[in-house]
């Protein structure tokens, strides 16, 4: 699904945000590695201590499976749904992540729990997905890989929503696991394509003009 009003696509990750301190992200030794010029005061006193970071908002999401709008009809509306009381924590020191919402299907839609506005307790931890049932009454691991008419999920997108912070994609790429390549020049920017240690991949495209964080994309597909 295509979000709107500020929420992130889960096939494609736009990190619009800024983030000082990151002088540069080079390469060397054929990309392999990388030169890591961080502003020494800003990291070692915010960046690299940094624990968690908590989002709270609201949006929309649109609904892109079987097409974007409601019919074949021109001029017929975009199937949207609501993305309400949500919230998007990032545990930084332990590698895990949590997101909370309650949605309801802004367009006729015979499916269960379109319309409920139910809690959706989604987590990720280490390399487990997982859910907190909505009563709180247990949780439900989630397959490695899981698509229905409602969403895909599973380890490698859950892994991607983790990222989908200027903040964790920099800290990802300045991990010593990850492998980069070379950057390269695109569309104004250049684009340095990372490789996690478990073998996701996403690019990171850094504004030359300001040396910050201008857009992050991942394939659904690990």
């Amino acid at each position: 699904m295509k979000p709107t009003i500020g929420l992130l696509t889960h096939q494609i990750y736009k990190l619009r945000n800024r983030l000082p301190g990151v002088e540069r992200l080079g390469d060397q030794e054929s990309g392999m590695k990388i030169e890591r010029h961080v502003s020494r005061s800003f990291f070692t006193c915010r960046f690299q201590r940094m624990k968690n970071i908590r989002l709270v908002g609201y949006g929309q999401y649109a609904y892109m499976f079987g097409g974007d709008n409601i019919s074949g009809d021109p001029n017929a509306p975009m199937k949207f749904e609501a993305a309400n009381a949500l919230e998007r924590v990032y545990d930084l020191e332990h590698g895990r992540y949590q997101q909370l919402g309650r949605r309801n299907y802004l367009f006729p839609f015979a499916i269960a729990n379109g319309h409920d506005y139910h809690l959706n307790d989604q987590r990720f931890d280490g390399d487990i997905p997982y859910d907190v049932l909505p009563t709180g009454g247990g949780v439900r691991r989630v397959s490695s890989w899981f698509e229905d008419a409602r969403n895909v999920d599973g380890t490698h997108i859950r892994r991607m929503w983790s990222i989908i912070n200027p903040i964790a994609a920099v800290r990802i790429a300045l991990d010593p696991g990850s492998k980069l390549s070379p950057g390269r020049a695109e569309a104004g920017v250049t684009v340095v394509d990372v490789v996690m240690r478990e073998g996701d991949k996403f690019s990171l495209a850094i504004d030359p003009a300001t040396n910050l964080p201008a857009e992050c994309d991942g394939p659904i597909h690990r």
